[in-house]
């Protein structure tokens, strides 16, 4: 039996490890590349992107939803495998109150890393075993294996899929059509501004959108597979920059 929490930690990996990659390993040693997912959202709409893609539509590669930040766990087995793989995952700030800071700042929006914390097990990991991002970089190459996360998108950091979508998309018809029918009440809330939407408050209250969605995100991912698959390719909302940039060293590597 474990004796200390370090090694208790581990046996938990491993259970884990040996339950969640039965149903998928055998996949992996007849892909051309991998790329390992860890929520809902991501494992949806990936599929669909990669098809727009001329360099990778031609490959066949594995997307492995691992629901959570585990995807450190595969670090050795992906390395064996040795075809490019990539990660992506959320920054998971830890957001910080104080009994003596207004209310308003539950949804307050990050602006610079100094200073920040991250819960990411994936992140601490791959960031030399620290949970400190001031000096963390825009991703991490380690060998066949890209991690990618999310990065400043025009004055704010995001810290899931969901809020650097909006931020991305912040005055795309089709990503407020969603929000709107998703969320009505809040749509009302955030965007709408004498009877007329203002998208810029997309933008300027995106972390507070996370919050909203963090009950509904299985809904938007399938609505927003829907308008992907079904609106003309103008109209469709873009990709976050993170993931777009995983794709480019996917396509190099793939060559």
């Amino acid at each position: 039996m474990p004796d200390t929490e370090d090694e208790k930690d581990r046996d938990k990996d491993f259970k884990f490890l040996k339950k969640h990659i039965k149903y998928k390993v055998s996949e992996l040693f007849f892909a051309d590349a991998v790329i390992l997912v860890e929520g809902f959202a991501e494992e949806t709409i990936l599929p669909f992107y990669l098809e727009q893609e001329p360099q990778l539509n031609k490959r066949y590669i594995s997307i492995f939803g691992i629901n959570g930040a585990h995807a450190f766990l595969y670090k050795n087995l992906l390395e064996r495998l040795g075809i490019p793989a990539l990660i992506v995952t959320d920054l998971d700030i830890v957001r910080k109150s104080s009994d003596d800071e207004e209310k308003t700042k539950e949804f307050a929006q990050i602006m610079d890393l100094k200073g920040q914390v991250t819960t990411n097990r994936t992140i601490k990991y791959f960031n030399g075993n620290s949970d400190d991002l001031s000096g963390l970089t825009p991703f991490i190459e380690k060998g066949n294996i890209y991690i990618t996360y999310q990065w400043k998108i025009g004055e704010y950091f995001p810290t899931s899929f969901e809020e650097a979508f909006i931020l991305t998309n912040a005055d795309n018809e089709v990503l407020n059509a969603i929000l709107k029918d998703i969320k009505k009440g809040t749509y009302q809330q955030i965007v709408v501004k004498n009877g007329i939407p203002d998208y810029e408050q997309n933008r300027q209250r995106s972390y507070e959108w996370q919050v909203k969605l963090s009950n509904a995100k299985g809904e938007f991912a399938s609505k927003l597979l829907y308008a992907l698959v079904t609106e003309p390719e103008g109209k469709r909302p873009k990709l976050p920059k993170y993931i777009e940039q995983g794709l480019e060293w996917l396509s190099k590597k793939l060559g």
